[in-house]
């Protein structure tokens, strides 16, 4: 059933080493940079990133430190630099010293924290008159016709008459 290449595989598989656990120091981000090197990197206002954290910490504490987990701040900070860049998960985790599978795990974790309270800051019109002055708001600014809502990562302070 089996042969001596199998044997052999099964030989190398339990004689493989595996790499030593390192634990990587991580930079304190939101106090090492200022606020203008903070903001291009993570395209938020300090002020703004610790109000999220207000709302999601809870949800981002790990119940132990046992293999150093990475502090809400610093989840928080890896998804909206994930958010901010698009770049890949292995980039975004060397950015703040974790692996891959950690940065996805990470990113999940926030977003779906984030998105909790997405009907508390998302609304969109519910009736016809509220349509009416969304379409020609949009069209009136950016001359974007049958426009009521737009979702992007892009932050635009939309001002009221």
């Amino acid at each position: 059933m089996f042969d001596d290449d199998d044997d052999a595989e099964i030989v190398e598989f339990l004689e493989y080493e595996r790499r030593p656990y390192i634990v990587r120091e991580r930079e304190d981000f939101f106090h090492s940079l200022d606020d203008i090197d903070f903001f291009v990197r993570f395209r938020l206002k300090k002020i703004t990133v610790l109000y999220i954290l207000s709302l999601i910490e809870e949800e981002l504490e790990s119940v132990t430190d046992r293999n150093h987990s990475i502090s809400p701040i610093n989840q928080l900070l890896l998804t909206l630099r994930f958010y901010a860049t698009g770049n890949f998960l292995l980039t975004v985790g060397d950015f703040i010293k974790v692996s891959k599978s950690s940065a996805s795990k990470i990113v999940k974790k926030v977003s779906e924290a984030i998105a909790t309270f997405s009907g508390r800051f998302i609304k969109m019109p519910s009736n016809d008159e509220e349509i009416r002055k969304a379409k020609s708001s949009f069209y009136e600014k950016a001359h974007v016709p049958r426009v009521i809502g737009s979702l992007d990562c892009t932050h635009i302070k939309i001002q009221r008459k």
